[in-house]
């Protein structure tokens, strides 16, 4: 795509997070919105209770579809959201983190266990991600 200015567009990474029912396209996190996700982002880990937890990546993604969709608040995200779907909430984060070019562990496996070990799944919740970063 090319703006009137001649320059072309370049593409934005996206993830698409799954709620009630439809997919949602999240644009990647970009620099500029960091100041504003920023405390979201690191209460997100293993231990946070699931209820909690949906409620930070939901004003994450809030946030940022924000341009696109300003009817879709944290609140209305959050009572779209289907039961069935809140166990694919986690990766698909972990999903948008990738994308947005954060550093994510290793998923190695956990020898007799059948999880993995540097990821969500071998989370004591089993759903959630942690992200580290930086002050």
């Amino acid at each position: 795509m090319t703006k009137s200015n001649g320059h072309a567009e370049l593409p934005w990474p996206s993830v698409n997070f799954r709620i009630g029912g439809r997919d949602l396209a999240v644009p990647a996190i970009g620099f500029l919105d960091m100041e504003e996700v920023e405390e979201s982002l690191k209460a997100l880990g293993p231990t946070i209770p699931t209820r909690e937890y949906i409620g930070h990546v939901l004003a994450i993604v809030a946030h940022l579809v924000a341009r696109e969709h300003p009817e879709l608040t944290a609140e209305v995200l959050t009572r779209r959201l289907l039961a069935g779907e809140v166990s694919g909430i986690a990766l698909t984060m972990n999903d948008l983190l990738r994308v947005s070019g954060f550093p994510m562990p290793a998923a190695v496996e956990n020898p007799g266990t059948g999880t993995l070990t540097g990821s969500a799944l071998a989370s004591p919740s089993g759903e959630s991600a942690a992200v580290i970063l930086s002050s």
